[in-house]
């Protein structure tokens, strides 16, 4: 068990999900020349660390797992109704308030004529209709992508996050090959979930569970990473930035399976038609494989930004940990900020204006949305944490 109970603050951590937050806006750019010919092979290279959206968003659900720990192990956490007001208060009044904006923008902006990149015309491709509006806030997945293309992640964390601490019981008090086979075995059978949303939640729920087990055993990691020569630390260090960068293959979701799939068919067009579940469900279960293993990338990454001095000097620099404390604002407002560029600018201004305005403009308003929205919703969750603390130690 951790000794560090005195706080459940991890600086280095949040500046590790300020540049995860970046690399997401530069996939999500990227995106918008997905049916490019330079465009899989860019992703080839090891430039796809900087494009690493898919790979960032594992990283995130990881270090939820993890920091969600520290705050559950506290001796001065509140009880459940108190931790679901304030993580409610921190991760939901953000999004509402940045669903309220993509609509804003959605419905002067909305998509009148489809492009030829599918990515681009799922977002934004007709007016807000209210009911959907409604259920988005209700937090459903079925519409998110038409007002942001990053929102699926923020209403899967929303989700995990009520059960969570049932989870972190679970985790805590069973032995860890208990947790470790429960983790297996999700990663083997979520591929014969039906449903899409169910699918995603349980994917992220084994990855909360891993930063969980890895947070309970968090002395044990740090000692045997401690017994490591420098020189192993860094190699590992290496061949975790290269497992995390071609880890996850959701990157790759739309070419790489259709060409997959038309590969199939053409050798054996019988076998493809008889059974044109099971290439589907192979690729499923290899992509968990990549799953598991950018996971396990995730928590080495965690772990040597922990354990390694100075790395983790370098991760508390002003200007990393600014960017994590963005992190949040980064991500919920990114998408709102390139789309309404796509739908605006897109053609007008040339491309390398139109990246270098994307990014201030990303930056510029993350700032301004954590002002004004973000940074409030937090100050008022630790307000409702500490007045439920108050209340559990006087029932007490």
């Amino acid at each position: 068990m951790p000794q560090e109970v005195r706080s459940h603050r991890y600086p280095e951590l949040d500046a590790l999900r300020g540049i995860a937050a970046s690399t997401v806006i530069f996939h999500h750019l990227l995106l918008i020349w997905n049916n490019a010919g330079w465009y899989l092979p860019l992703l080839s290279t090891p430039l796809r660390l900087f494009f690493a959206g898919p790979q960032a968003v594992v990283l995130f659900f990881v270090l939820s797992g993890f920091v969600l720990s520290a705050a559950q192990n506290s001796p001065r956490r509140p009880g459940y109704f108190g931790y679901l007001i304030k993580r409610l208060c921190r991760i939901y009044l953000p999004y509402l308030a940045a669903l309220l904006i993509a609509c804003a923008f959605a419905w002067h902006f909305y998509l009148r004529t489809p492009t030829d990149n599918a990515w681009i015309n799922g977002t934004w491709s007709y007016r807000p209709i209210l009911s959907q509006v409604l259920q988005a806030a209700l937090t459903s997945m079925n519409y998110s992508q038409q007002f942001n293309t990053a929102f699926w992640s923020v209403l899967i964390e929303i989700h995990v996050s009520l059960v969570f601490p049932l989870l972190f019981l679970l985790v805590k008090r069973v032995p860890a090959w208990c947790s470790i086979a429960l983790m297996l075995v999700l990663l083997a059978t979520n591929p014969l979930i039906p449903d899409a949303n169910w699918f995603q939640l349980m994917q992220a729920a084994t990855l909360f569970l891993f930063g969980t087990l890895a947070f309970l055993h968090l002395d044990t990691l740090r000692s045997w990473m401690a017994t490591q020569t420098r020189s192993t630390q860094i190699a590992l260090l290496l061949l975790s930035l290269l497992a995390y960068t071609y880890g996850n293959a959701t990157i790759h979701f739309g070419p790489v399976h259709t060409a997959a799939i038309t590969t199939t068919a053409v050798a054996n067009p019988t076998i493809a038609a008889e059974t044109p579940s099971a290439g589907h469900l192979l690729h499923q279960e290899i992509k968990q494989g990549r799953y598991a293993m950018c996971a396990i990338a995730s928590l080495l990454i965690m772990l040597g930004a922990m354990a390694q001095p100075g790395l983790r000097r370098f991760l508390q620099r002003p200007f990393l940990l600014r960017l994590g404390a963005l992190s949040y604002s980064i991500y919920l407002i990114h998408g709102t900020v390139l789309f309404a560029m796509i739908r605006g600018l897109w053609g007008r201004i040339p491309i390398a204006a139109f990246v270098v305005l994307y990014v201030l403009l990303v930056y510029a308003a993350a700032e301004l949305f954590h002002l004004l929205i973000d940074a409030p919703a937090l100050q008022l969750g630790r307000r409702v944490g500490k007045s439920a603390m108050k209340q559990k130690q006087a029932v007490a």
